[in-house]
């Protein structure tokens, strides 16, 4: 053991014993924030996530401590997710080079209000298409884009793809699996299929041509944890191929480690769409959907009417239909569902547009482009303090 790390594990154990017989002496540094105790709603026993501050040698402080990460992260964040004691947690919490310590949670993908299958494998387009390229309503019945997203990568960060429905065209690929249990992003649920099918398959996509990339990190019953998230947000960071979008149609209880590492995603070139949520409340209490760089999106109905199940308030960027959009399903079939889910997907396949017709732009352009463009005013219902400017494909 080196001596930095013996001198350490010194100060680390004097500072751990002192904590356990005495709150009346002040540490000589502030250990690292320790959030989401055992008791907090979704929380995974013994499994928490651990930040390193920048230039931190994280293999170093895995191997002298014979810690066994489930992931290890050093593009969007530097650290690393383990099952560890209490006491364990609390040992990592007083290294002056952790800079947090935080429980992992579950996250679910978020739930979709109604579902149906349509019983056809080449179900008519969603209505949704033809709402985002006009202004108002009634609908025309068309959808006439003028770039179809071909040079740019499309992430679903989900429950996978089922990469040879035949409405992907052969476009659909692997690119990461959190969930190790060999199924190589092949989608077990549907939800992640359907999300991919409106940002881009031939048929009910918004970018017929984009290349599809599956990130899967939540399992057959649509559950993962915020680490598996992180490793995703992670490995896109590290491994996009540009220009490329990410959406994510997933959420939980509000995470800073989460957060931070969709702001980072979302610095890196990638743009990063978010479902707000569908449980009628505030988006800002919940992750990603609350981070300061997420494009997060609200959903409404046929109607123009506000989704009486989407999340609201400040948090919200943006509108996009989200009720009753008909997209691709596992078995090469289609289905119908509802959900922030199914809006948030119809802005990242207009964001594959924009960067093809504009080149590279950045998270910030982006979002500035399409609350630019978006339709004011044309939604009724919309709570307090949300946005009322629905997507629109702006002649891309």
């Amino acid at each position: 053991m080196s001596r930095p790390i013996r001198l350490l594990l010194a100060g680390v154990l004097a500072a751990a014993t002192c904590a356990a017989t005495t709150a009346t002496t002040a540490a000589a540094s502030t250990p690292a924030p320790h959030t989401a105790s055992p008791g907090t709603p979704r929380a995974i026993p013994g499994q928490y996530l651990i930040t390193l501050d920048l230039g931190s040698d994280i293999d170093e402080v895995l191997d002298h401590f014979n810690i066994r990460p489930m992931f290890v992260y050093r593009t969007v964040t530097l650290g690393f997710a383990a099952r560890l004691t209490e006491y364990q947690a609390q040992f990592l919490r007083h290294l002056p080079q952790v800079e947090a310590v935080e429980q992992d949670r579950e996250i679910r993908i978020d739930t979709p209000q109604s579902s149906s299958a349509t019983g056809e494998p080449r179900a008519a387009a969603s209505w949704g298409l033809d709402r985002i390229d006009q202004r108002g309503l009634p609908l025309d019945g068309n959808y006439s884009p003028n770039h179809d997203g071909s040079p740019v990568t499309a992430y679903i960060l989900d429950t996978g793809i089922q990469h040879n429905h035949p409405d992907f065209g052969g476009r659909a690929s692997f690119g990461y699996d959190a969930m190790n249990d060999g199924r190589r992003g092949e989608d077990c649920n549907g939800h992640g299929t359907h999300v991919a099918g409106t940002v881009g398959s031939a048929t009910y996509g918004v970018a017929k041509r984009v290349q599809l990339v599956s990130v899967r990190v939540l399992n057959c019953d649509g559950s993962g944890s915020y680490s598996g998230i992180i490793a995703g947000f992670d490995w896109v960071a590290a491994n996009a191929r540009k220009p490329a979008v990410l959406n994510a149609s997933l959420g939980g209880p509000g995470s800073s480690q989460v957060d931070n590492a969709a702001n980072a995603l979302a610095d890196s070139g990638v743009f990063l769409a978010v479902a707000g949520g569908n449980d009628s409340a505030d988006a800002c209490g919940y992750s990603p959907a609350r981070a300061a760089r997420a494009f997060t999106i609200g959903a409404t109905t046929r109607n123009d009417s506000y989704a009486s199940y989407s999340n609201k308030g400040k948090c919200i960027r943006l509108l996009a239909p989200g009720s009753e959009i008909t997209s691709t399903w596992v078995g090469s079939g289609t289905r119908v569902l509802s959900g922030t889910s199914m809006a948030s997907p119809h802005v990242a396949g207009v964001a594959a547009l924009y960067k093809q017709a504009n080149g590279d732009r950045s998270q910030g352009d982006v979002m500035y482009w399409m609350e630019q463009n978006g339709s004011g005013s044309r939604i009724g219902q919309v709570p307090a303090n949300t946005p009322n400017n629905l997507l629109n494909l702006g002649g891309l």
